[in-house]
């Protein structure tokens, strides 16, 4: 019954046969955006770009190159230069579309071809450069030293927002270095097919040098040779830690290359699910016929999409709720709609037995919902707010606890206003200041009969945001014997540089009996969902600091996963710390030596949230 339940959401002035029409037109404008076959995240990134004006937003740009990248490193050995051109010809075509390399496809196709020809001559004994590999060993410092400064300082600040803010500025730079490395490598390997394996990597080098003195990387630029850049990246290179083999790996014999490269491909290709969308969000409009499904792991109440419940909460006040009548019946379910969920749109999400057991008690033989919104229905409310609570600053308080909803009561002709006592940037203000803000702004969260009234209401707000902004904070529900995400949940959460190693979480966690989303929420929280120096440079996706000595590095990024892995049985699980708060305490403790920024405190935090959205 509760995969039978859908609903049909009718709260716009909109007719069915309108939306109907609507979605039809949004879905084939999307079409001719995309490749035959395309995936849920493809479509992603195409509607992002139709609202954006028909541009990719610099976000999904950098998602692109690395989601590229990642298929470029698992396409499969061709067995002759004729297949070799096939396969660029075709990935060429792909890629294009979705706007790598700006849609020139001349470029990607030069860039497939250079990878071909690397894995023909990998096959047969010869070894090349893996450009991918190279740049992730260069050191920050060396080839992006203003971006490195910039992450550095926003870290020792502790501001999690300009943290996020210069590392996808960071991001964005080290993608666009590593698009015109492998373009340029591409012509220049035409045109030095017999270079040795050290000059080819210091034109690698050269090329980095160059595109980061353009994107003004370095201090006096116009001052700078760019020959003598290279040779200090190339002893930067030399000198960190643990470099490993960055050509293009073979083990014993070309057979097993061949094997391996094409058992990869196979597998990369079984995850890349076709996906249409069957209904389009609209604009002052509601979804139609999309799935009502039930998750767990989140506070009770319905979940939909961000843009939706911003629009909700314009329409209906701080607190909307949804009303589901089902099979014609009279009888409805009231849920309140607690909060929102990011990416590709699921529909109506419901947590909570206490509403699911009785919307299907109400479903009939049907399985079918017509669910309109409205207003929350509270006690002595004459006004709903006017306020967006999913946009509201957070502030920190002394006690380690947020704040988004501190708010007083004052009366005002007659009446009982609930306004904020926090700037929309965040600063607390005054009682007089808070006031003088809502006679300037008219922004308030409700209005109502008494003081009482609004008093409970705001404890209610202030239960609903905390549980909002930090689901599962304490980290205390048990990481045993838990159900397992899937593959397609993963891939929504896991960014491209972290989600090519879903097996190796999966059977890490397999092998040693540890939850795999445990591991992946982990190497989410410690990497920057696969942006830090440490997963980068020394594959280290898992955190791993021993006695304060800083990342440790790994062989591979595998290897690593399945050493936390072996950590967690032994040294945590195996001892009865079976909760995310109790690993924190001994795995994370906030003020630790090792910790001089103290990042340790959000740690339970940050590893809760990933992994609920994982069991979303």
């Amino acid at each position: 019954m509760r995969r039978r339940l859908a609903d049909e959401a009718t709260p716009a002035p909109l007719s069915a046969e309108d939306r109907r029409k609507i979605q039809e037109k949004n879905i084939e404008a999307l079409k001719k955006q995309l490749p035959n076959g395309a995936t849920e995240q493809m479509w992603r990134w195409a509607r992002n770009a139709q609202k954006n004006g028909g541009r990719f937003t610099e976000r999904d740009k950098v998602e692109i190159r690395g989601a590229f990248n990642m298929e470029l490193d698992k396409l499969p050995v061709p067995q002759s230069r004729e297949e070799a051109n096939q396969i660029a010809e075709r990935t060429a075509k792909k890629w294009a579309l979705l706007g790598a390399y700006e849609g020139n496809q001349e470029y990607i196709r030069a860039v497939v071809m250079d990878k071909m020809i690397s894995r023909l001559d990998a096959a047969k004994g010869a070894r090349r450069n893996d450009i991918g590999l190279v740049l992730r060993h260069i050191p920050d410092d060396a080839y992006i030293p203003n971006r490195s400064a910039s992450v550095r300082d926003a870290y020792r600040k502790g501001d999690q927002k300009k943290i996020q803010e210069k590392e996808a500025a960071r991001n964005l730079i080290e993608s666009q270095i590593d698009e015109y490395v492998r373009v340029q490598m591409a012509y220049w390997r035409d045109r030095n097919p017999e270079a040795s394996i050290h000059d080819d990597r210091m034109q690698i080098f050269r090329f980095a040098a160059k595109k980061a003195k353009e994107l003004n990387e370095y201090e006096h630029p116009e001052k700078l040779d760019v020959e003598k850049k290279s040779k200090e990246i190339s002893r930067a290179f030399d000198s960190e830690a643990q470099v490993g083999d960055t050509r293009e790996r073979m083990p014993d014999s070309g057979k097993d290359f061949i094997d391996r490269k094409n058992r990869e491909w196979k597998e990369y290709q079984k995850k890349q699910v076709p996906y249409t969308p069957q209904v389009e969000v609209v604009k002052d409009s509601a979804p139609l016929a999309v799935p009502m499904s039930f998750v767990a792991g989140r506070r009770a109440g319905a979940y939909v999409p961000k843009e939706m419940y911003q629009q909700l909460v314009q329409k209906y006040g701080s607190r909307p709720c949804l009303k589901a009548t089902m099979d014609q019946s009279k009888a409805y379910n009231e849920v309140p709609v607690v909060g929102f969920y990011e990416g590709p749109n699921r529909g109506i999400e419901l947590s909570g037995d206490e509403y699911g057991n009785r919307l299907i008690m109400l479903a009939g033989d049907k399985g079918k919902a017509t669910v309109r919104f409205a207003p929350e229905e509270v006690p002595g409310m004459i006004e709903p707010g006017n306020i967006d609570l999913s946009t509201r600053p957070v502030v920190r308080n002394a006690d380690g606890s947020i704040s988004t909803v501190r708010s007083i009561s004052v009366e005002m002709d007659g009446k009982e206003y609930l306004i904020p006592t926090v700037s929309e940037d965040g600063k607390v203000l005054s009682e007089d200041d808070a006031v003088n803000q809502f006679k300037q702004t008219g922004k308030h969260l409700g209005v109502f009969n008494s003081p009482e009234d609004a008093t409970a209401y705001a404890r209610q707000l202030h239960e609903d945001q905390e549980n909002f902004y930090a689901p599962q904070r304490q980290g205390t529900t048990s990481v045993l014997n838990q159900p397992v995400s899937s593959p397609q949940k993963a891939a929504q959460v896991l960014s491209p540089a972290l989600q090519q190693y879903e097996s190796a979480f999966r059977r890490a966690g397999e092998k040693y009996g540890v939850d795999p989303d445990l591991l992946m929420a982990i190497a989410i929280h410690e990497t920057g969902n696969g942006t830090s120096s440490a997963f980068r440079n020394k594959k280290n996706a898992m955190g791993v600091s021993p006695y304060g000595r800083g990342p440790r590095s790994f062989e591979t990024v595998e290897a690593g996963i399945e050493y936390m892995a072996g950590q967690l049985a032994r040294n945590y699980l195996g001892k009865g710390l079976t909760t995310i708060a109790a690993i924190g305490k001994k795995y994370a403790p906030p003020g630790a030596s090792n910790d001089p920024k103290g990042l340790n405190s959000h740690w339970v935090k940050g590893v809760s949230e990933y992994y609920f959205q994982l069991k979303a």
